[in-house]
C-alpha cells in the first residue's frame, strides 16, 4: 500500500481534466512544429493512449495494447499480437522504482533506468511503437532507457500538412547517424498522435509499417494502481 499512498499525490494533482487540458491547465492545440509535439508530450504529466500495430515485407508483426506512464518513469505498457509469426505476450511495468519485463511468460525485475519514460516518448515520436515492442520481444528494456536516445535516434522534419483539425509530418529519422526510414505521422485533436505510417529500409529490404492511435489523452488521471508489479 506504501507505493499507492507515494502515487496518490502525482495522479490527483492532474485531476479530472479532459484531454485537452495541458501542463497547469494550459490547453493544447496543434502544436507548430515535430519538435513542439515533442516537448509536449515529454513535459505531460500522464499519457494514456491505445494501439493497433501492423507491419510487413521484411518484418510481419501485428500488435493491439495499452500505454500509460506518469511523470517519475511510473510506466504501464500491455501488447498482444504476433512478431515474425509467433504469438506474442508483451508487458512493461513499472513503480518508478522497479520495472517489471514481460515476454511469453518470461518475467524479468530491473532497477527502473533512470531515462525510462523519455525512451518511451520519444520512441513512440521518432520510430514508432513497434520498435520498443521488438526489443521487448527479446525480453529487453526500452531502447537507451538508460541515457541518450535522443541523441541515438533524431528527426529530420520534411513538412507539415495541415488541415482544420489535423497535422501530418513529414519525418526522415536516422538512427546512430544513418538515414534508415521514412515516415508520415498525424495528429488529431489536441496535438496528440492518431496515426503513423512508415517504410524502414533493411539491408535485406524493406518494412512497411502502420501505427493507430485511439483513445489518447494527455493530464489525465491514471489509475495509481496500473502502475503496481502485479
Amino acid at each position: 500500500m506504501r507505493r499507492l499512498v507515494l502515487l496518490a499525490p502525482l495522479l490527483v494533482a492532474c485531476g479530472n481534466e479532459p484531454k485537452s487540458s495541458g501542463v497547469d491547465g494550459v490547453v493544447v492545440g496543434l502544436p507548430e512544429s515535430f519538435e513542439a509535439f515533442e516537448a509536449m508530450l515529454l513535459d505531460a504529466q500522464t499519457l494514456q493512449l491505445n494501439f493497433e500495430i501492423r507491419s510487413d515485407e521484411a518484418v510481419q508483426a501485428a500488435f493491439r495494447g495499452t500505454l500509460a506512464l506518469a511523470a517519475g518513469n511510473y510506466l504501464r505498457l500491455d501488447a498482444a499480437g504476433s512478431f515474425e509469426g509467433a504469438p506474442m505476450q508483451l508487458g512493461l511495468v513499472s513503480d518508478g522504482t522497479m520495472l517489471r519485463i514481460r515476454a511469453n511468460g518470461r518475467t524479468t525485475d530491473v532497477p527502473v533506468p533512470p531515462e525510462l519514460n523519455k525512451a518511451v516518448v520519444l520512441g513512440l515520436t521518432r520510430m514508432g511503437l513497434l520498435h520498443n515492442l521488438a526489443v521487448l520481444a527479446g525480453g529487453a528494456p526500452p531502447d537507451h532507457a538508460a541515457g541518450g536516445v535522443g541523441d541515438w535516434v533524431r528527426i529530420e522534419e520534411g513538412g507539415v500538412e495541415r488541415r482544420d483539425a489535423s497535422a501530418t509530418f513529414a519525418l526522415r529519422i536516422f538512427v546512430a547517424g544513418e538515414d534508415v526510414a521514412a515516415a508520415s505521422l498525424t495528429l488529431g485533436d489536441f496535438g496528440l498522435p492518431v496515426h503513423r505510417e512508415q517504410t524502414v529500409t533493411f539491408p535485406g529490404g524493406q518494412m512497411q509499417a502502420r501505427e493507430d492511435y485511439t483513445e489518447a489523452s494527455i493530464n489525465t488521471v491514471v489509475a495509481p494502481e496500473r502502475f503496481l508489479l502485479d
